[in-house]
């Protein structure tokens, strides 16, 4: 039984890294700092309050959401997009709107 968990969590850190990797030019244009997507829980950490936590742990006053500009909101919900593609599941996403949650539910669905 250990080893079916095992190779889940194994599959899942190899389809995370590479989202990571093919997300690179996503990342860097919605200006996400790479301690928010260092591991997948980070990420989804800011995907669910809008914020990334430090290396430490602790909520980060240089990422928020909320001081995106438009470009990088744009990139960002591209970004969630490409991530829900991916097959990962939905996260519970702070940053959008109910209509723009929607929208990206759908647009994501329709690349697969």
């Amino acid at each position: 039984m250990s080893f079916w968990r095992a190779k889940e969590v194994a599959d899942e850190s190899t389809l995370w890294r590479r989202f990571v990797q093919d997300s690179a030019d996503l990342f860097t244009r919605a200006g996400v700092p790479a301690h928010a997507y260092e591991s997948h829980r980070s990420f989804l950490y800011l995907l669910m309050h809008g914020y990334a936590l430090d290396r430490r742990g602790r909520a980060s006053s240089g990422f928020l959401v909320t001081r995106l500009n438009d470009e990088q909101r744009v990139a960002l919900r591209a970004l969630v997009v490409s991530y829900l593609r991916c097959g990962f599941d939905e996260p519970v996403l702070a940053l959008f709107s109910d209509e723009v949650h929607a929208a990206i539910l759908r647009e994501a669905s329709e690349g697969e």
